[in-house]
């Protein structure tokens, strides 16, 4: 994403609504993945439509830069609507203090690969995510397989914080990378919630 290559819409502000922590932690596939209970009422409203959190899942390094730069951590959150539309909200993370919900998960970290524990701690997801919430928005692709297409994409501009500790403890389980390599734009239009400006990327 570049901030020089994005439209003129002027977004709203994100609507979203996260009460509920995640309940279980799971490493799949070279994956660390958070995931809902089905009582969970956590969502995001895009367009007048409730897209509801499933799960919460990790790569490193990010599978997104952000004007050219790439991030250690990239949080996604996996909302999907009634007809089983997916929209995601991806976070970056930078090396910094330590992250408080993090450490809850990370209390939780499941021991081998392919294994599921549940969460002690309360994650608060509001402590994933940065104050300032301004984002750009455009339509892709599931960054693992089936790498299907139509994803609504929302992405923060403003990195969060975890310590070098806790990124660590991320690569012990998971391993030195779990990201998909960065793709070409292919023409895709991203639009910028703060200016409103869009632009076709290639």
């Amino acid at each position: 994403m570049q901030t020089t290559t994005t439209s003129k819409l002027g977004l709203p502000a994100l609507n979203m609504q996260y009460v509920d922590g995640p309940t279980r932690f799971r490493s799949i596939n070279h994956t660390l993945q958070a995931t809902m209970s089905s009582y969970a009422s956590n969502s995001i409203k895009i367009d007048e439509t409730l897209y509801y959190l499933k799960q919460f899942d990790f790569h490193a390094p990010s599978e997104h830069t952000l004007n050219g730069k790439t991030y250690p951590l990239e949080l996604q959150l996996v909302h999907k609507n009634q007809s089983g539309d997916i929209a995601i909200m991806a976070v970056m993370f930078d090396i910094g203090e330590p992250n408080q919900a993090i450490q809850n998960l990370w209390e939780s970290f499941p021991t081998m690969e392919d294994s599921s524990m549940a969460i002690f701690s309360p994650v608060d997801i509001h402590q994933l995510l940065p104050d300032n919430k301004t984002y750009w928005r455009y339509r892709g692709s599931l960054t693992t397989p089936p790498c299907t297409e139509g994803v609504i994409w929302t992405i923060l501009k403003t990195p969060v914080a975890l310590s070098a500790e806790q990124m660590d403890k991320f690569h012990y389980i998971v391993g030195p990378a779990n990201n998909r390599p960065l793709q070409p734009l292919n023409e895709r239009k991203i639009t910028d919630s703060y200016s409103g400006d869009t632009e076709i990327l290639y």
